[in-house]
């Protein structure tokens, strides 16, 4: 009874990496004739639904730009994305195999990560508080975020085909200390994200480098969490 379970088991075992080995081969072959990993493509159309408001919901621009891209574990370098940060999507532009350009809303629940220059946005995992996608901005015993996006609203004084147009870029910070995540804009909405007895340290260290939330760069902020980080147990 023994040997017929385990040959039973044998054969599953085998079937399973037979099949694994098809699909495989499959991918394989669909990328020699078509040129296209379908791992990266894979998502659904872009339907330009905002062609008729005023202004983009692109972080930066609608232009695309050049950005390493992980999906499952594979990266794929170089390849032209769009940022949708009212949607929170990405999406790609590439050359299909007849010579034609197309866009695709990558699949959201693949992405690992999106590097570009000195940028890596990942998935934040906490839709409930963040948005869908984040740039991480510090990993270390704290971590930070920068979360970007715009807001369709309605047209004033400005001619939009639909009667609407999207606001200006808005970003919002997030610390998250391993247990709680906190929301902050300015100096008296970061103290409040450390324990009280460290805030004379924090707000002397804000005086000394100037620091102003409102234009603060991307460095400056790394050097300010590099330092209140020794205040996390």
């Amino acid at each position: 009874m023994r040997l017929v379970i385990f040959s039973c088991f044998c054969f599953i075992c085998s079937f399973s990496n037979a099949q694994n080995s098809v699909i495989d081969s499959t991918r394989k072959v669909y990328d020699e004739l078509y040129g296209l990993d379908v791992l990266l493509h894979n998502g659904q159309k872009e339907f330009p639904y905002y062609m008729g408001h005023h202004g983009h919901p692109f972080w930066r621009s609608e232009k695309p730009f050049e950005a390493d891209v992980v999906i499952n574990g594979k990266k794929f370098s170089k390849q032209l994305l769009n940022y949708n940060i009212e949607k929170q999507d990405f999406i790609l532009t590439y050359t299909d195999f007849n010579g034609g350009v197309k866009r695709l809303v990558l699949n959201v629940s693949a992405i690992d990560s999106v590097y570009t220059g000195d940028l890596i946005f990942v998935p934040a995992h906490n839709e409930d508080i963040l948005p869908r996608f984040v740039q991480l901005i510090y990993d270390n015993r704290i971590k930070c975020f920068k979360g970007w996006n715009k807001e369709l609203k309605v047209a004033n004084n400005v001619h939009s085909a639909s009667g609407f147009q999207y606001n200006k870029t808005r970003t919002d910070f997030f610390l998250y200390d391993g247990v709680t995540i906190n929301k902050f804009h300015n100096g008296k909405s970061f103290l409040q994200c450390f324990e009280k007895r460290n805030h004379p340290e924090i707000k002397k260290y804000l005086s000394q480098h100037t620091i102003r939330f409102k234009d603060l760069s991307d460095v400056d902020l790394q050097n300010l969490l590099a330092f209140c980080a020794k205040f996390n147990p």
